[in-house]
């Protein structure tokens, strides 16, 4: 094998570094000596909300560009980085002086945690699976873990354009931890006008057992708007009536 002298390997070491260094320039986009045009780093195409995004440089043509970013309600932001605080796309606009020369964006995905707003006395878990259920009623939605005195709200508007009252918009199954035996004895729904928190309507679902005299897997549902008593028709009665005495309105039998 032939040797090579000090001198050849300082060259080729120097090619080396050489060779390293557009490497580098490749994913850089900065080749000394080229026109470049293309971004330093790659750009997240999907973010979560909480999330700080750093915002790649961009060259075009070897000139840096500078950046704008358009947050998702139209908010128009500059800087190297922004903070994902709502659902929706972002898109970075890349500007040669007032010209646009390229875009970037993301899609801000909004997770079951981040739909919601508790007290301490509850948790938001996301989808799981219900032991209690058999597999042919497999039901589907975000679980939340409750305490006694636990708050709850879904704090997204509901658009109920052209919904009548046989549209179903909301359904909840309550999954104990022991089965067969109740873990709280009030829960309360209460729908609120996004537009005025004055108007609402409350509807309450009661353990009939509460009274130490209804029988066990009875429960009492009441409803109400602001300003209404809150009742509900006994259909145990000929004809029907509506009541409004203490826990009782109309009593449906729970699993």
């Amino acid at each position: 094998m032939k040797k090579l002298n000090k001198g050849l390997l300082k060259k080729l070491s120097l090619l080396a570094v050489a060779a390293s260094a557009c490497t580098i320039a490749g994913v850089s986009a900065v080749a000394s000596g080229e026109t470049t045009t293309g971004l330093t780093s790659d750009f997240a195409e999907n973010v979560k909300i909480g999330d700080v995004v750093e915002v790649p440089d961009y060259y075009h043509e070897s000139v840096k560009a500078t950046s704008n970013i358009v947050t998702p309600n139209g908010t128009v932001i500059s800087g190297s980085k922004f903070t994902v605080d709502e659902g929706g796309k972002y898109v970075v606009e890349y500007l040669i002086g007032n010209t646009v020369v390229h875009t970037e964006d993301c899609v801000a995905l909004m997770g079951a945690e981040d739909m919601f707003s508790i007290n301490a006395l509850a948790s938001v878990e996301g989808v799981t699976n219900y032991a209690f259920l058999p597999d042919d009623d497999n039901f589907k939605g975000v679980a939340v873990n409750v305490n006694a005195g636990a708050s709850i709200t879904f704090n997204r508007e509901i658009d109920m354009t052209g919904f009548t009252k046989n549209d179903v918009f909301f359904e909840a199954t309550v999954e104990p931890s022991e089965e067969g035996e109740a873990d709280f004895k009030q829960m309360v729904l209460t729908l609120t006008d996004p537009e005025d928190d004055a108007s609402y309507l409350r509807i309450t679902m009661t353990d009939g057992n509460a009274d130490g005299a209804t029988p066990k897997h009875v429960v009492f549902i009441n409803a109400a708007a602001n300003g209404q008593s809150s009742g509900g028709y006994n259909y145990g009665k000929n004809p029907p009536y509506f009541q409004i005495k203490d826990i009782y309105g109309t009593d449906i039998v729970s699993s």
